[in-house]
């Protein structure tokens, strides 16, 4: 279970030593083995914690789309600087399919800008530099791409593909050096 009592603390804590953003239930934290519920209490939990002091960053991918969808029309009533989701897990599936997965998450809230998470090394899927392309066409309110790739060249292609007014995340410890560079 989420422990929601402390959040406060932990986010007291990291914002009290500069932390500038927080990205909730990703994958270090496990909060794709949550259930929706403590995903949505620990989404609601950081999101008052932090009151504007740090960017929230709320991670609504799942298995499902319909998971994604309803754990974004949630997230988007906390009003987070932006959502993150990464691919669904396991299945390998088509460019389309993930197309029209995270254009369903950003259509459930429009208006909270969305970053997709590339992390093929566990998702299965990944993002490639033409899928991100598209993406970038295709969803108005997407913000960039968070990549969790430890192949720095194909980071390289993936930040070739990204529109200078998009950001790249680098989530990768052993390639964030050599992702900066990039």
């Amino acid at each position: 279970t989420v422990n929601t009592a402390v959040i406060p603390q932990l986010v007291d804590f990291l914002a009290a030593r500069g932390v500038k953003g927080l990205f909730v239930g990703g994958t270090t934290g496990e909060g794709i083995l949550l259930d929706v519920d403590e995903r949505q209490a620990l989404h609601a939990a950081t999101a008052e914690a932090a009151r504007g002091r740090v960017a929230v960053l709320l991670h609504v991918g799942a298995q499902r789309t319909e998971t994604s969808v309803a754990l974004a029309k949630h997230a988007a009533g906390l009003r987070p600087d932006a959502l993150v989701a990464m691919t669904p897990i396991f299945y390998g599936l088509s460019d389309d399919a993930l197309v029209r997965y995270f254009c369903a998450i950003a259509a459930a809230a429009p208006e909270i800008p969305l970053f997709v998470y590339d992390i093929p090394q566990f998702a299965i899927n990944g993002i490639s530099p033409a899928l991100l392309a598209r993406l970038c066409r295709e969803i108005p309110s997407l913000a960039g791409l968070k990549s969790s790739r430890v192949d720095v060249q194909v980071v390289r292609q993936l930040i070739d593909a990204l529109p200078r007014e998009r950001i790249l995340l680098a989530g990768n410890e052993s390639a964030a050096l050599g992702s900066l560079a990039l």
